[in-house]
């Protein structure tokens, strides 16, 4: 028989999957800061180079 869900067990799973999608968006915000700052090293080094 299907065990059925309570409402405390949904909302811990809602939440849990709230978290989980913060948790990608901080990641993908991190990865295109990091690659702005890499960016501007390289832009940096190339003027130096001149």
């Amino acid at each position: 028989m299907e065990a059925l869900v309570t409402l405390q067990e949904h909302a811990t799973l809602k939440h849990r999957r709230f978290l989980a999608l913060r948790r990608i968006e901080r990641e993908q915000n991190r990865t295109e800061r990091l690659n702005s700052c890499l960016a501007s090293f390289a832009r940096a080094a190339e003027l130096r180079a001149r």
